[in-house]
């Protein structure tokens, strides 16, 4: 997002400018509002193939890879995850990856692996050779299943 002699979004994120907070918030706002209308229109868009909606029919993920972006913090970083009802998603849940909270420090290699295995079992992926990830980067951060994903 770049408007003539406004800073741009890496910029306030970097605190490069006054008041990086109040950009910040406008910044979010925008892309929060975005994402809320185009939830929306899922939502309101039947899906003839399968019946539904297409938001049913869709994950739609949601996220910044920079909790604070001036320092490059990945720590509590919030993601969201609308939709997927294809996939059996359980929704309604807060997981805290961190140690801190007895949580078992897991990364987003663990979601994203069980994501795709998931859709391969999900209906009309058979057969279309579709190959589910095993894992997403480096072993450590691939600690496995993650049942309490899905209902």
């Amino acid at each position: 997002m770049k408007i003539a002699g406004v800073e741009g979004c890496h910029a306030v994120s970097n605190h490069t400018r006054t008041n990086p907070t109040q950009a910040q918030f406008a910044i979010d706002k925008y892309f929060c509002t975005m994402t809320a209308k185009l939830l929306n229109d899922l939502a309101n868009t039947p899906d003839g193939m399968s019946g539904g909606s297409l938001l049913d029919n869709t994950l739609v993920v949601f996220w910044n890879e920079c909790s604070v972006g001036n320092a490059h913090d990945t720590q509590n970083m919030p993601v969201l995850l609308f939709g997927g009802k294809f996939l059996k998603l359980a929704g309604g849940h807060y997981f805290d990856f961190s140690d801190k909270a007895g949580g078992k420090g897991r990364f987003m290699s663990d979601v994203w692996t069980q994501v795709s295995k998931r859709w391969a079992e999900a209906e009309g992926v058979t057969g279309t050779g579709y190959e589910p990830l095993v894992k997403y980067g480096a072993d450590q951060w691939n600690l496995g299943s993650m049942s309490e994903l899905f209902g």
